[in-house]
């Protein structure tokens, strides 16, 4: 997704702040986030917030913690198996950049795994040679995973541990911006706020017509916290 894209879906900003900042970013040029700002869209501190908050696209295979022979595997099983044979192609299959993809090629054309048939770029078609194939069925009979790569344990729970609510602060500025439009008792909004804060389920309960529907989806507003699942090819694409 784009930035523009999560902002949105993180109800951060609205898809009519992200058409102006697209407009401005054609005339002046620069980065969509700095025109978000630049348009009064959002706050350069809660901008920063929220990309603190999204895993880094890794350049590097070791950046992944993924070890490399299993995403080497990976690939050749894609190429024997026949859903992809070009880098653009295995970069889709297995979510992780054309560069990666290009690094795990060069590493299976050294080991005589693949070679080339033709095209150009990203569109250059590749094919598995005998050794590459014996490979492959190894792999494919220890494991007949075809798929997105994984991400490490480790870089799994870093950043779901990151994304908890309970990580976020909300006060009462937050909570009355969040409510905005409605009328709402302050003695909601002083029990709501703490509730949001423990992480708990709230249960909502009263009267017809005292506008508990609304009020679980504004009470999401009051956090900043946008869910990420995070995979190798999670990106920063500012």
């Amino acid at each position: 997704m784009r930035i523009g894209e999560l902002l949105v879906a993180a109800q951060m900003v609205s898809e009519a702040d992200v058409a102006r900042a697209i407009e401005r970013q054609r005339e002046d040029g620069g980065r969509l986030g700095a025109n978000l700002v630049a348009t009064g869209a959002i706050t350069q501190e809660a901008l920063d917030r929220f990309w603190d908050a999204i895993p880094m696209e890794p350049s590097r295979l070791a950046a992944t913690g993924i070890d490399e022979k299993f995403l080497l595997e990976l690939m050749v099983k894609l190429l024997f198996s026949g859903p992809a044979e070009t880098v653009a192609e295995l970069a889709s299959a297995m979510r992780l950049t054309p560069k990666l993809v290009a690094d795990l090629i060069e590493a299976a054309t050294r080991g005589q795994m693949v070679t080339a048939l033709g095209g150009a770029g990203l569109g250059m078609r590749y094919e598995l040679t005998e050794t590459g194939k014996t490979r492959a069925r190894e792999a494919m009979a220890r494991s007949s995973y075809m798929g997105p790569a994984p991400v490490s344990l480790d870089s799994y729970v870093h950043w779901i541990e990151r994304q908890k609510v309970t990580n976020e602060v909300i006060d009462v500025p937050r909570m009355r911006r969040a409510f905005e439009g409605l009328e709402v008792a302050d003695a909601l909004t002083d029990q709501l706020g703490p509730a949001i804060t423990s992480g708990r389920a709230i249960l909502m309960y009263g009267p017809p017509a005292t506008a508990k529907p609304p009020s679980p989806s504004a009470s999401t507003k009051s956090s900043a916290t946008s869910s990420t699942s995070p995979t190798p090819s999670s990106s920063k694409a500012r």
